[in-house]
């Protein structure tokens, strides 16, 4: 590992109703600064729709554009904009 390049965690395949999730959540905040990282806000929920994009052989915002999935990876690249000053 390279200690001058930043590292983003982000959580996919994210289901929010799981004790699981919930415990995992706790050790990534809690280890964020031990292993110098930063935990980005977006999470990408485990749904179908990716897994029927993949089917057709296209990105889930083209397929699925209203899709939780596809609303939350858009999320995420508005939130990686923001954070690395991307216009």
């Amino acid at each position: 590992m390279q200690p001058d390049i930043p590292i983003n965690v982000v959580r996919s395949r994210y289901k929010s109703r799981l004790i699981l999730s919930k415990d995992a959540d706790d050790v990534l905040i809690d280890s964020a600064v031990e292993f110098n990282y930063r935990l980005l806000h977006t999470t990408i929920p485990d749904n179908i729709s990716i897994v029927k994009s993949i089917a057709v052989k296209r990105s889930v915002i083209s397929y699925m554009v209203n899709s939780l999935r596809a609303r939350a990876y858009q999320s995420l690249a508005q939130e990686c904009q923001k954070l690395w000053g991307l216009s």
